[in-house]
């Protein structure tokens, strides 16, 4: 390293009365005088020398006036000089260096050090690496200085090595799930320049499948034929789940009796080893019942496409305002998987309402027959880094539906609540969004919100708020809105992979317009609980837990949910 410094010793006796214990510093400011002092008094004159030139040049000043007389130590700092921009050698790298996305903002123009120098050169091997020469080296050649400008221009000597281009594939560890939907899964095509980022895009999107108790990162290997592969390791999961869960609701005021709550899950996830998915569950939960079965085939024609096709059939209860119906969904939905983290979802429904035919009701407290038909498209971007328990990363879905309503009803009510048909809007957006505090601390936040407008609002029409998927400390499904929003926070120690403990506080609003023909008023919820929550890994599944207390709560009134985390 070439530096413009200007070095005075001189040897003699001090003329400095009254020096005993060490030589007296004078000037100093960028190192401390006492160490200058140390340095001094312990090492050789020229090595001392030579210790102060290092300790200003790590500061940027490369032009340092050093004068020993003595017993006594003059210093003058001189200016500090800046990092000029580099020069590659040969040249002809250079465009290949900012191809790989080099900057070198964050280093020209500030203050020289040989760690800042390091960390340029750094930069220049991970740039090389992101265009397929991991091998890469990068080494100082040469410091230019230029004393008039204070300036100092490294140039950099590069060694690509040799390119590495993915040329194959090989997968290890998939006892039951197929070899040719873990490649497509991978995305990775012959000839793509390999780099750490692909590695790992790589791992995480095999983590995307939720197939695997255990993804590597892919290792790098030499082929038969002298060129390179990837190797994926994983570690089969358990998809597979049955489970039946019974729970306790309490009453809803003094001196009515409680109820029992439960639920029968069944899922089959990876069956035949092409990572299809098929579940069946029926839940319990005063006044209803619902029944739900859905079908996924994944990764059609090994393209990033998923079909999706379900059944949900949900019972009501009489009540006083209304009678029991049944209300049918059959949908069918297809996504497209783009640029990793995005996708584009396309889907239809066909939904209907049977009430039962009850005449004795006034029409105000009648449900009309009825049957939807509607349209929907969404996106979805999704950053975790595991969607079962993630640390970090975002999940963001939006989706419209558009449809109409036609009423079947021949009763007296069809005529008076309403004509032939009634157009559907239906806009909803989810985000969720992962945070580590370091070690075991995850801290989850997410904001929901959902709104349905329409010239005529049905009670079986209306969004369910309440509960364990959308605010915990009130019964499960309680409040019907036509809009709603709710967020929750949650602070997470992960017990493992796919387990943690919660402490978490929800939120909500919801409302529903007047309805005058059923002579409903206007209304609106502000919805608050919290408590405790855990995920724990079981041989059923994934188990949810949460206990949760509303405002109005006691400790004797608290809620208990229990549930399997849906991975459909």
């Amino acid at each position: 390293m070439l530096v413009a410094v200007t070095v005075i010793v001189f040897g003699g006796a001090s003329d400095l009365a009254g020096q005993t214990s060490g030589p007296t510093v004078i000037g100093a400011s960028i190192v401390p005088a006492e160490r200058v002092a140390a340095i001094v008094r312990e090492l050789p004159r020229e090595r001392a020398v030579d210790s102060l030139h290092a300790l200003y040049a790590a500061a940027g000043y490369l032009a340092p006036v050093v004068v020993v007389s003595g017993d006594s130590v003059v210093l003058s700092d001189g200016p500090r000089y800046r990092l000029a921009a580099p020069v590659f050698s040969p040249d002809s790298l250079a465009a290949l260096v900012r191809l790989g996305g080099f900057d070198e903002s964050p280093y020209v123009g500030n203050p020289f050090s040989p760690g800042r120098v390091t960390e340029l050169l750094d930069a220049v091997v991970v740039a090389l690496a992101a265009r397929g020469y991991p091998l890469a080296v990068a080494r100082l050649g040469d410091l230019t200085i230029d004393d008039s400008a204070a300036t100092a221009a490294p140039t950099i000597a590069i060694e690509t090595g040799e390119r590495v281009l993915v040329g194959e594939i090989d997968v290890e560890g998939n006892t039951e799930t197929d070899r040719g939907l873990i490649i497509a899964a991978v995305a990775v095509r012959r000839g793509t320049p390999f780099n750490d980022d692909l590695a790992r895009q790589v791992r995480a999107r095999l983590e995307r499948l939720d197939l695997f108790a255990e993804v590597a990162e892919p290792q790098l290997y030499r082929t038969d034929s002298g060129g390179y592969g990837i190797l994926v390791r994983v570690v089969e999961g358990t998809p597979n789940t049955f489970d039946g869960i019974l729970g306790y609701q309490p009453p809803d005021r003094p001196g009515e009796q409680g109820s029992l709550t439960g639920h029968l899950n069944f899922a089959l996830r990876n069956p035949f080893g092409d990572g299809r998915r098929f579940a069946v569950r029926f839940e319990r939960s005063k006044p209803s019942q619902m029944l739900e079965v859905r079908y996924g085939e994944p990764w059609v024609f090994r393209l990033p496409i998923d079909i999706e096709v379900g059944f949900r059939q949900r019972q009501e209860i009489a009540s006083i305002a209304l009678p029991s119906y049944v209300q049918r969904s059959f949908t069918l939905d297809g996504s497209y998987g783009f640029l990793d983290a995005w996708s584009v979802r396309l889907g239809g429904s066909y939904d209907e309402t049977l009430p039962e035919l009850d005449t004795l009701r006034p029409c105000e407290n009648q449900l009309l027959s009825s049957s939807s038909l509607g349209t929907s498209i969404g996106i979805v971007f999704d950053t975790r880094t595991n969607p079962i328990n993630p640390v970090s990363g975002a999940l963001l879905s939006t989706s419209v539906a558009i449809g109409s309503k036609s009423i079947r009803s021949t009763t007296d009510c069809s005529a008076e609540l309403l004509g032939d048909a009634g157009f559907r809007q239906r806009i909803v957006a989810d985000l969720d969004a992962f945070m580590s505090l370091g070690g075991a601390l995850v801290v989850a936040a997410s904001v929901h919100g959902g709104e349905i407008r329409g010239n005529f609002l049905e009670e079986s029409d209306l969004f369910r708020i309440g509960g364990q998927s959308t605010v915990r400390g009130y019964r499960e499904d309680e409040f019907r809105a036509s809009r709603r929003v709710w967020g929750n926070l949650e602070t997470r120690v992960l017990l493992s992979r796919t387990s943690f403990a919660a402490l978490f506080v929800d939120g909500g609003y919801a409302s529903r317009p007047e309805d005058v023909l059923r002579r409903v008023d206007a209304q609106e919820y502000w919805l608050l609980g919290y408590g405790v929550a855990a995920q724990i890994e079981s041989p059923l599944g994934l188990i949810r837990f949460s206990f949760a207390l509303s405002r109005d709560d006691s400790f004797d009134t608290g809620k208990v949910f229990v549930g399997l985390v849906n991975r459909f």
